[in-house]
């Protein structure tokens, strides 16, 4: 939103607050940028509060600062509330400066947070930096050590989200690891291992991004934290550990580890969700598949995250993106590409804001000047930009490639200046005492260069290189393990060794051959055409590739793996396998670096015109020499058409090579690979159908047995009720206790089709401070005693019905989350930070007026508008008289089976007794008469005459108590307190300390057993209730 800017007051008062906020100096951009004014219009505000004393400005460095003088609190008193009163709080800069100004600082923080996502979202990183300055200087002067514990939860997730941001942004780290020291103890307060254990990892990863990058210190401490974490068994986090873990493994060297590890073959890129653990992953596995030499899956991977990107208008994923695409492009020798890439982001970056993004594009523009062997002009934009980087605290930014020690080492063979920030020693020492055995292999090699120039004997320079094949082979990095090969082979041979160096350079050629690499002359470089035996050879290995898995029980992940082979094996980037229905629509059924949001963008539109006139079943390559794309149709036999899609977008040479010798067959091999996973599919769906009828018959079966239940004044609403339960509209049963609510509720249930189970909630029967950990469930070290993980009531409900028995008894606290998971079907686990999603049915249930409690306010009215989409009543048991003998032979036939008694026969006397009470308990009450009257009847003859006369006598007993009573409780003006204590003594005396059934104290006074018992020890009436002995 954009701020109005005039002589606003309010706008000026902004300004102030925001420098206030700030507490440093700060240049015109990050001012104008957060308001939504221009540098000009920033300017012109600053310049006028500059004349009215408030600001000042520091014109070498081009910095504003607020006045030693200025007191903002007193400036902007009147117009933050005018501010407010325009409606211009909607802006969360001012909403976070306003809350700030009143001291709500939890508040302002999740406000500028919220800020600070939206502002990356939209590209606008100055802003956004910002607002992560003014979070961060909120957080650390935040006092936590005299807060409730539920605000000192929120102000450790505050600062967990914050950091993430941070090292998202790529901003702050010194600022961030001092944050830390803050929120680990706070969480320690409150018991919170989890969060400690994930404050351990934040702040692995803030090192990872540090100066002590690639080092010994780093790895160990990230090393032991995903020990911890993986101790907490925590699913909650898996995938933040399966991130670090994949990291751990790049820091040691092992890529091929760091891609089983991270398997992001099948991702649903996570551009949009600003998390860096998600972001670091695939970056990580991107770098990882480029040493080892796979390219095509490092373009296809980052390829997939820079279209879901641009979709998603995250600018600066997106140029993220597409700097390590534009890395892999400049390794490969595709120049030409690789710097249209790098002409993109510098034109959309500032050193100032976007710095370590900025400073890894300059790298690889040195890179592209160093593999031209234009080494001068390659130190020259490197020592300039790691000048420029210093300045904004990146004074030896992060870097994953074993390149930078070949151009350091061609700087040093030149005698040109060391690199700020990258010395070349160093460099050569931290790898070659770090964990990283690609780098030490790295760091030996360029050693033995460095040895041989300075004239060390024959011996030394090749020992120190077999050292350095020893690290290649064990990281099984073939493009190191080439070079490596290649330096060993040139020693062997100055050293006489013919044969040692001929085996050692046609291993070196024979690595390089299968990967494109910078090595030679790469950009004159083209893959080769296939013979016609590598071309079966090729046919062969996607067999027993494709045969290596054949037990599989899932369509849709053999679909995938299918797609994964056919990439991995024919080195193509991208593909996916779509169904065309008749008129021409096109479902995706597996995808390979291609998510949903790309198909249905304007990228895929030319793909999806093709597949809808796709007619012959032969497979067409479309190549228009910039990228080329295979598409391989399929018929099933039923007349279902199918089509895979293959796409080089890089290299497109390795599909427009591909000869027929090849795409027939593998034609074929597809072809049956996919009948037998679309036949297994149709009869798992028969199956499927299949066990859903005959659930159906046994719900048949099951109402049939309940029919008596019901009785038959309830037909009519029986039928609106199995109208209603195959709908996923709520459902709420209104109706006294003991009218058989549950039972109609698992009705619902049985006719809804629903393949999950029956979860009953009963909440009267939670304690309010445990209600939300049994309904949501928690996280392991979520609070002191959360031993283990566990998972809520709402989560077992998944694709099933959720209960809620006594709704009005929900806690107000757990209300406005229940309406959220009725709304987004999605909610956290107690010290949870995924959301989980729950599709349940709701069926709720309650004996009281909500209408009356929500006029009271103690329910809330936009729950129950959502709770009661389909109202049911079910009458009590006195208006159905008709029902009440159907019921009672009901339930005598049950227990006479049960109990082993002869069968009973009510009597006339006995129908007529049953008929004219009034029954207080409803079916539930009938039910136990019956019950006890089957267990004491004698010769198949029930008395229930006794039953009904006691529980009359026991009412006519209090009755009589309370017209004998003459005692007056008002005439001393007793309190509320008290007079509810005489009331209550009052009616434990006429009951003779009857707690529970019919004509006690609970049914008179309507109120629960376990309020009683409350109220009894809190009145301290305990001698009253037991004056006359058990209830």
């Amino acid at each position: 939103m954009t701020m109005p800017v005039n002589n606003d007051p309010s706008v000026k008062s902004v300004l102030l607050l925001l420098l206030s906020a700030l507490g440093k100096p700060v240049s015109l951009l990050y001012l104008a940028e957060p308001m939504g004014i221009s540098q000009k219009e920033a300017l012109v505000l600053l310049t006028k509060l500059e004349k009215q004393g408030h600001t000042m400005h520091d014109q070498s460095a081009g910095l504003w600062m607020l006045t030693e003088t200025c007191q903002p609190a007193q400036v902007v008193n009147f117009s933050v509330g005018c501010f407010v009163e325009k409606g211009h709080a909607q802006h969360d800069i001012a909403k976070g400066l306003a809350l700030l100004h009143n001291k709500d600082y939890l508040s302002a923080s999740e406000a500028l947070l919220k800020q600070v996502r939206s502002f990356i979202h939209f590209g606008k990183s100055a802003a956004a930096k910002t607002c992560l300055d003014m979070l961060m200087e909120i957080l650390q002067g935040w006092s936590w050590h005299n807060a409730q514990a539920d605000a000192i939860a929120k102000y450790v997730v505050l600062i967990r989200c914050t950091e993430n941001l941070a090292m998202y942004l790529a901003k702050n780290v010194p600022e961030a690891l001092a944050l830390l020291s803050n929120a680990r103890r706070a969480a320690a307060s409150i018991g919170d291992v989890r969060s400690t254990l994930l404050l351990d990892l934040t702040e692995a990863c803030q090192l990872h991004l540090s100066n002590e990058h690639n080092t010994a210190y780093t790895h160990a401490f990230l090393s032991r934290t995903i020990v911890n974490l993986e101790a907490l068994a925590d699913s909650d986090i898996l995938s933040s550990t399966k991130y670090a873990q994949g990291l751990i493994y790049f820091m040691q060297g092992e890529c091929k580890e760091t891609l089983r590890c991270l398997q992001l073959h099948e991702i649903g890129i996570f551009a949009d969700r600003f998390d860096y653990f998600s972001a670091m992953g695939i970056r990580t596995a991107a770098s990882a598949a480029c040493s080892c030499g796979d390219f095509t899956l490092a373009l296809g991977l980052m390829e997939s995250v820079r279209r879901q990107s641009h979709v998603q208008g995250n600018r600066l994923a997106e140029l993220w993106s597409e700097v390590q695409v534009a890395d892999v492009l400049m390794r490969m020798g595709e120049h030409h590409k690789s710097l249209k890439f790098l002409d993109d982001v510098f034109s959309s970056t500032q050193v100032e804001i976007e710095t370590r993004l900025w400073i890894w594009g300059k790298r690889v523009l040195a890179f592209y000047y160093y593999q031209r062997n234009m080494i001068t002009e390659s130190h020259a934009v490197l020592h300039k930009s790691m000048q420029q980087a210093a300045l904004y605290g990146q004074s030896r930014p992060y870097y994953g490639c074993t390149w930078l020690f070949d151009m350091l080492w061609s700087y040093e063979e030149h005698d040109l200046p060391r690199i700020p920030g990258y010395d070349f020693e160093q460099e050569l020492s931290f790898a070659l005492s770090g964990p990283n055995k690609m780098f030490r292999a790295a760091a030996l090699r360029i050693r033995a260069k460095k040895y041989q120039r300075d004239g060390a004997a024959p011996y030394v320079v090749a020992e120190t290189l077999r050292q350095s094949l020893a690290y290649a082979e064990a990281a099984q990095a073939p493009l190191e393990l080439a070079r490596t090969c290649l330096a060993l082979a040139q020693s062997y041979e100055q050293a006489g060794s013919k044969e040692e160096a001929n085996a050692l350079y046609a291993r070196g050629k024979k690595l390089f051959s299968q990967h494109l690499s910078y090595d030679g002359i790469p950009y004159q470089r083209r893959p080769n055409l296939l013979t016609d035996s590598e071309e079966l050879a090729k046919v062969e290995a996607l067999t027993q590739c494709l045969e290596k898995n054949s037990f599989w029980t899932q369509p849709e992940a053999r679909i995938q793996e299918i797609i994964v082979v056919i990439c991995e094996e024919l080195r193509i980037e991208r593909g996916a396998i779509f169904s065309i229905d008749n008129t021409g629509g096109c479902t995706c059924l597996g995808a390979n670096h291609i998510t949903s949001e790309e198909i249905g963008s304007l990228f895929f539109e030319k793909h999806l015109q093709r597949l809808k006139s796709i007619n012959d079943q032969t497979p067409e390559i479309y190549n228009d020499g910039t990228e080329a794309t295979l598409y391989f149709p399929f018929m099933s036999l039923e007349g279902s058409f199918f089509c895979m899609m293959l796409e080089n977008i890089y290299l497109p040479d390795y599909i427009a090579h591909l000869s027929r010798k090849i795409l027939d067959p593998l034609h074929k091999l597809l072809k049956q690979e996919l009948r037998i996973v679309h036949e297994t599919k149709k009869r798992m769906e028969f199956s499927s159908s299949t066990a859903a009828h005959k659930n159906k018959e046994a719900a048949a079966r099951i109402d049939a047995s309940k029919t008596p239940y019901y009785g038959k004044s309830l037909q009519t609403m029986l039928q609106e009720v199995d109208r209603v339960a195959p709908t996923d509209a709520s459902i709420l049963i209104l109706g006294e206790t003991g009218v058989g609510k549950e039972v109609l509720a698992k009705r619902i249930h049985e006719h809804s089709g629903c393949l999950g189970s029956f979860i009953p909630v009963h909440p009267s029967s939670i304690p309010e401070t445990l209600f939300e950990s049994e309904f949501f469930g928690h996280e392991q070290g979520a609070f002191t005693g959360a031993l283990r993980q566990r998972c809520g009531l709402v989560e077992l409900a998944d694709k099933g019905t959720l209960f809620i028995d006594e709704l009005g008894d929900i806690p107000m606290s757990i209300q406005v989350k229940l309406l959220r998971v009725l709304q987004e079907k999605t909610f956290f686990r107690i010290g949870g930070e995924k959301a989980r999603i729950s599709d349940f049915r709701l069926v709720a249930a309650t004996n009281r007026d909500l209408q009356c409690m929500v006029a009271d306010g103690t329910f809330r009215e936009d729950l129950y508008y959502r709770i009661s989409v389909v109202p049911f009543v079910l009458p009590p048991l006195r208006e159905r008289r008709d029902d009440i003998l159907l019921l009672a032979q009901h339930f005598i036939d049950y227990y006479t089976k049960r109990y082993k008694r002869k069968q009973s026969k009510i009597s006339i006397a006995e129908q007529q007794q049953l008929m004219a009470y009034a029954w207080p308990g409803n079916i539930r009450e009938l039910k136990s008469v019956i019950e006890r009257a089957v267990i004491l009847s004698r010769n198949g003859t029930l008395d229930l005459k006794l039953l009904v006369t006691s529980q009359t006598k026991e009412r006519e007993t209090v009755s009589d108590h309370a017209s004998n009573k003459k005692t007056i409780y008002f005439d001393d003006f007793p309190s509320i307190e008290e007079m509810q204590k005489r009331y209550i003594k009052y009616v434990l005396e006429a009951c003779k300390g009857k707690i529970y059934g019919p004509g006690s104290a609970c049914d008179i006074l309507k109120i629960k057993r376990s309020t009683l018992y409350a109220k009894i020890k809190q009145l301290k009436l305990d001698k009253t209730s037991r004056l006359y002995g058990e209830e």
